[in-house]
């Protein structure tokens, strides 16, 4: 690479790698700087559910010149790039330019180049795809070939339906995970073993609840055998190839020898709800929820009410329920602040 290309490919990295998920605003220009003859790019994403290409991110196609592209795959031309070991400048196919594809939606667009390439994961799936084009004939050679090659590598993990890189940047391999889709699917993460948790009912239909707020990521407990398995609900993304909800989970260890009383308790206070809405909502005395309080105050070695609900929040102290107004209404658990990730641990009472 020539300096202005290391600097685009650092660019590019620094976009994409940022704790909070891809900023393709600022990855297209990168890869606009890099090759400063691109007059539009386009980066589409496989999607499992949809069956097809769809565009992750573009700049400068007009919309039926971006719908001819992203659905290329489906035609000899595109099959052709799929099977390519490399990325593709426009005359490496000699019968492109008689294609559909040049002569009915990029020529009269003025495009007069051109270069794609097919994005795979790292066990070789294909996951995506780019596409460059440039106004001017010639715009691409062997250097933007092997630039695209080469930051190819970046750019697929940000378009693989079955990686977040910004979630496993965060949460450590004994995490599974799945991603649930609207349609009510089950996808599995690369990397992970799926997550047990959609395999209930009654967590598929917190999911959906959760996915229809839109809220931050939560954190929270869910029953499973004689224990509780550690989740986290977060959004997997609103367009593109990765619409649905994200849930990973793993077995809790309970150091804290909450139980399921307790953590009822604990979730209500997380509410705002007061003492003698708890005991009546969970038939018992208001002496009896005191007590509750002050063993949890012992045992996350907490000082007030206060201290206990953001303790709970940040390491997922919470019984969701699906069921609105109940004391672990999802909608309201979602109003309160962020889980703390990577997590820590609750405090031990001494």
């Amino acid at each position: 690479m020539d300096r202005r290309e290391l600097s685009a490919a650092v660019g590019l990295g620094l976009a994409l790698g940022r704790a909070e998920g891809a900023d393709w605003v600022r990855a297209l220009d990168a890869l606009s700087c890099a090759i400063p003859s691109v007059g539009a790019v386009q980066v589409c994403g496989w999607d499992p559910v949809a069956d097809r290409f769809v565009v992750v991110a573009e700049r400068g196609y007009r919309r039926e010149v971006s719908a001819d592209l992203s659905a290329m795959p489906r035609t000899r031309w595109g099959r052709r790039l799929v099977e390519a070991t490399r990325p593709l400048l426009m005359d490496d196919d000699l019968d492109f330019r008689a294609s559909p594809h040049f002569r009915e939606w990029l020529q009269p667009a003025g495009f007069d180049d051109g270069l794609s390439a097919c994005l795979r994961a790292e066990d070789g799936r294909t996951v995506g795809l780019i596409h460059m084009s440039a106004v001017r004939g010639h715009a691409f050679g062997e250097s933007a070939r092997a630039f695209v090659a080469e930051v190819g590598r970046t750019l697929a993990p940000q378009v693989d339906p079955q990686h977040y890189p910004h979630v496993d940047a965060q949460l450590t391999g004994d995490w599974s995970g799945s991603r649930l889709t609207e349609r009510g699917q089950v996808l599995a993460l690369s990397g992970r073993a799926a997550s047990p948790l959609p395999a209930d009912p009654r967590f598929t239909e917190l999911a959906h609840r959760f996915a229809r707020l839109r809220r931050p990521p939560l954190a929270f407990l869910w029953p499973r055998g004689r224990g509780w398995e550690q989740g986290l609900l977060m959004d997997a993304g609103r367009a593109g190839n990765r619409v649905g909800t994200l849930v990973f989970s793993r077995p809790h260890p309970n150091e804290n020898r909450l139980t399921d009383r307790e953590l009822h308790v604990l979730t209500a206070i997380v509410n705002g709800t007061s003492n003698p809405v708890i005991a009546e909502r969970l038939a018992i005395g208001r002496r009896t929820v005191e007590t509750y309080v002050e063993r949890l105050l012992d045992k996350l070695g907490c000082a007030s009410r206060s201290e206990l609900a953001a303790v709970a929040v940040r390491v997922g102290l919470l019984l969701p329920s699906a069921e609105p107004g109940s004391l672990g209404d999802v909608a309201a658990l979602c109003r309160g602040p962020r889980p703390h990730l990577p997590f820590p641990g609750p405090r031990r009472s001494p």
